[in-house]
């Protein structure tokens, strides 16, 4: 089982959405995507806030990760139904979804650590703070990030807006 983080975490972890709720996600670039998503068991259409790992400005490709592991709804929703639509700054598409391989997941991972290496290091020292991982599991970001389960979104269709 996947621990999950304090409720004070929580919170801070869910203000994107808030965000995005009040129609204001382009406020917040291309660090975080809405994925609107069908729920594996009631058939609703749903949405996740997400924080974007790495962009590929030449693919247009966004790739996610799931801190809380394979168990997490929006994950196992999208095992069972592709993405219906993404939303990132002020761009909204129809994506093509792929779940990345673990070793592609490890150069996702690599890749963060390269381009954001304060928020690689902050990333492992919070996320062992918060309970969001089992204490003492990771020493490196690298195996924290390369750990979680990943998703790669890239337009189907040209940009809605």
């Amino acid at each position: 089982m996947v621990p999950r983080p304090k409720p004070w975490a929580k919170k801070v972890f869910e203000a994107p959405s808030w965000f995005y709720a009040r129609g204001w996600g382009w406020l917040l670039g291309r660090r975080f995507c809405e994925v609107e998503h069908v729920g594996r068991k009631s058939g609703r259409r749903l949405t996740t806030v997400l924080e974007i790992v790495i962009h590929d400005p030449t693919t247009d490709e966004i790739v996610v990760a799931s801190a809380y592991g394979a168990t997490a709804n929006w994950y196992r929703n999208l095992q069972e139904h592709p993405a219906t639509k993404i939303k990132t700054g002020r761009q909204e598409y129809r994506p093509q979804t792929r779940f990345l391989t673990p070793e592609e997941g490890r150069s996702v991972a690599e890749r963060f650590r390269d381009e954001h290496p304060w928020e690689a290091r902050v990333g492992l020292r919070v996320m062992d703070a918060i309970d969001a991982v089992p204490a003492g599991t990771f020493d490196d970001p690298v195996e924290m990030f390369a750990s979680f389960p990943m998703v790669a979104f890239r337009p189907a269709e040209p940009a809605v807006l």
